[in-house]
């Protein structure tokens, strides 16, 4: 058992209320808790000076679909799935705002030589200026957002590479993940 885990999850615990933390304890859902959460719950229900539940194995989940992987290891993998998933959204945001860069710069040059057309070249030169006015602060801005995302997934991809929580798998899986949205 990881000794620095327990006191890490303790400090994390101790801040639930007792009734609460006995419930979890009693339930032991091993698919949602590892074991070091559990050992943190006992010795912080013990300090607290409260009676440590018996162990309800009516309702303990002894169905895993990993028998390496524990329930740390899954609320690790379910919060990384879902950090990469707004990752990648924020992403695509980007990439929406400078196609919209695109249309519009298009759209005002356009105007400006349909304008041009049937009088002064003024107005083409006019249209190309207003359609970089417009477009290169937006599509930078685009820009700015997608390097967002990118930064969030470079994050993400660090983070689930060194977790000393995750076995070789539990990285496989996640990492797998990363590249399926």
């Amino acid at each position: 058992m990881d000794t620095k885990l327990v006191q890490e999850i303790r400090r994390t615990m101790d801040s639930k209320p007792t009734d609460e933390l006995s419930q979890i304890y009693q339930r032991r859902n091993e698919e949602e808790w590892s074991a070091e959460t559990f050992e943190a719950i006992r010795q912080i229900l013990l300090d607290r000076g409260a009676v440590v539940p018996a162990i309800d194995l009516t309702i303990t989940s002894t169905a895993t679909t990993n028998p390496t992987s524990s329930g740390f290891a899954a609320s690790l993998s379910r919060r990384y799935s879902d950090a990469y998933t707004e990752a990648h959204t924020v992403v695509s945001v980007g990439k929406i705002i400078k196609g919209i860069a695109i249309f519009l710069s298009i759209a005002i040059l356009l105007v400006g030589f349909a304008i041009a057309f049937g009088s002064s070249i003024q107005y083409a030169i006019g249209g190309a200026i207003l359609a970089c006015i417009v477009g290169i602060p937006i599509y930078t801005l685009g820009i700015l957002i997608a390097a967002q995302g990118q930064t969030a997934l470079a994050t993400l991809d660090t983070a689930v590479n060194s977790s000393r929580h995750l076995g070789d798998d539990d990285v496989a899986q996640i990492l797998s993940k990363r590249w399926s949205l």
